[in-house]
């Protein structure tokens, strides 16, 4: 009887560490208020300030007019080029 308390004792207890270590791979420190938010969030719930990643790549902007694209389409919405190049580029 023991035996088998201690084991689903053991088993509560593993569990919880494996929940708690998968949250916590989800989670990041928010840089302005340095509360945990989703790691795919892109502002902040708790201070609502936008979350600005350094692994994100630059925003698209069109090589002919220089408009910020907000996706990959093309041609580009405001001329109608099919030209794009990254921001940083220019």
């Amino acid at each position: 009887m023991i035996k088998l308390l201690l084991f689903f004792l053991l088993v509560i207890i593993a569990v919880w560490i494996w929940t708690s270590i998968a949250k916590s791979a989800r989670l990041i420190l928010c840089p302005h208020c340095r509360k945990q938010v989703d790691k795919a969030a892109h502002v902040c719930p708790y201070c609502r300030r936008e979350i600005k990643r350094a692994d994100a790549p630059p925003p698209l902007a069109c090589a002919e007019c220089g408009r910020t694209l907000q996706d990959e389409s093309r041609p580009c919405p405001s001329c109608g080029s099919n030209w794009q190049k990254h921001v940083d580029e220019t």
